[in-house]
């Protein structure tokens, strides 16, 4: 057995051993800005959880997916409350969708007049109001329903403080959400909104 194998093999073994530990990362994203762009990696500020959304000119596939996501998948979490007001939220999201001509499926970040608060040492860099924004020039990305949900589950996903899982395709979390055997969030990820939102 050679000492490049023996070396590649022990870092492979390694890796495997360490990763449940890194597994679905929480909170802001020190590596990238916290900013209005779509590389912005700024979680919401909740106050104790509460979250509203408000959809500005949303088709209405997309409208179903974002409501089913709050619905559904984050309003059952313990201490999560997403709604939609009938008036344009405080603490909110600004969800819009339209063929942005980007790498991305969807993203979030903060409004251009957000109010910033946390930190970046303890990774709870936040924002308000946030937006989300679907980008329909991957028409293939929505074009079913459980597609959609997906992704709005991802996005949503990250105005809570989520961040990409490492634990497979068992969430909206994973990196490409469409890749996700679920629609909804893994009982890791619930574990850490349960851990922050108290």
């Amino acid at each position: 057995m050679s000492l490049l194998y023996r070396s590649t093999l022990a870092a492979v073994i390694l890796l495997s051993q360490v990763q449940p530990v890194a597994a679905n990362n929480f909170g802001s994203d020190w590596n990238h800005t916290c900013d209005s762009t779509y590389a912005s990696q700024c979680m919401g500020w909740w106050v104790n959880g509460y979250q509203e959304f408000v959809l500005y000119a949303v088709n209405a596939p997309q409208a179903e997916a974002t409501r089913y996501a709050c619905t559904y998948i984050f309003n059952p979490v313990t201490n999560l409350e997403c709604t939609e007001p009938p008036t344009t939220p405080v603490f909110g999201v600004d969800v819009y969708d339209e063929s942005y001509g980007t790498i991305y499926y969807a993203w979030t970040a903060c409004a251009s007049v957000a109010t910033m608060g946390g930190s970046s040492a303890s990774h709870t860099r936040s924002c308000v109001p946030q937006q989300l924004r679907y980008d329909l020039s991957h028409a293939a990305a929505f074009d079913t329903v459980d597609k959609r949900r997906k992704i709005a589950c991802h996005e949503f996903g990250h105005t809570y403080g989520l961040r990409h899982s490492t634990e497979g395709t068992g969430t909206c979390m994973t990196a490409v959400a469409t890749d996700s055997t679920v629609v909804g969030i893994s009982a890791h990820d619930k574990s850490h909104l349960n851990g922050y939102y108290q």
